[in-house]
Formats: C-alpha cells, sequence, structure tokens
C-alpha cells in the first residue's frame, strides 16, 4: 500500500514511471487530500519520537540531529504497537487486516455462486 497526499514528490515522474511499469498492478495505492493530517498515519508515528523520545533535545549541530533521530527511529521499530496505533486511528488497519483476508481467501470467494 503507498499512501500518497498530493504532495509533488508522489506526483514526481519517477513515481509515475514505476506506477506505469507494473507497479500499481501489485500496490494499492490511497490518495490523500493535499493537507489531511487526520487521514495520515505518518503524522502520528512521527508525532511519537518527535514529543517522546526527542523531548527537549537541543542539537547545534546536524551530526547531532542525525544521531538523536536515528536512535528515535531505531526505538519506535522496537515499538509495533505504536505504529499499528497510528494506522488504528484513521482507521487503515482495519481496512489493511480486511484486504489481507480477502486475498487469503480470494479462491474460496471465486467458488461462491
Amino acid at each position: 500500500m503507498i499512501i500518497g497526499d498530493g504532495a509533488p514528490i508522489h506526483r514526481s515522474k519517477t513515481i509515475q514511471a514505476f506506477l506505469a511499469e507494473g507497479a500499481i498492478q501489485r500496490i494499492w495505492l490511497a490518495r490523500l487530500p493535499a493537507y489531511a493530517p487526520n487521514l495520515n498515519p505518518d503524522e502520528g508515528i512521527w508525532r511519537y519520537p518527535k514529543h517522546v523520545e526527542l523531548r527537549n533535545t537541543c542539537c547545534q549541530i546536524m551530526t547531532d540531529l542525525r544521531h538523536h533521530l536515528t536512535a528515535a527511529t531505531d526505538k519506535l521499530r522496537n515499538k509495533p504497537d505504536i505504529v499499528r496505533t497510528c494506522f488504528e486511528q484513521v482507521g487503515y488497519y482495519q481496512l489493511i487486516t480486511w484486504m489481507s483476508v480477502i486475498e487469503g481467501y480470494k479462491h474460496v470467494l471465486k467458488q461462491i455462486p
């Protein structure tokens, strides 16, 4: 699944070529309005390091910032419940779960008259 919000990077020639080469057949695209943070799980995912791991962090040089960001994202990788919650809050987790179930039972569903 790719979630795009209409930002220029999501409409780039590289992305268009990737989709045209067949990726569109394998990947489900969810397009969001131009600015819809309440629909974007990424907003919640970044909120956690910002308000928890990086709270009161002040970096004087870019290498310090890079170090702190890397450490914060590494910690987030070990907290799948936080990531799952961000998807649940916008409704994607259930959608992804149901899509997986339907995909797994597609052969059975085809046999139903």
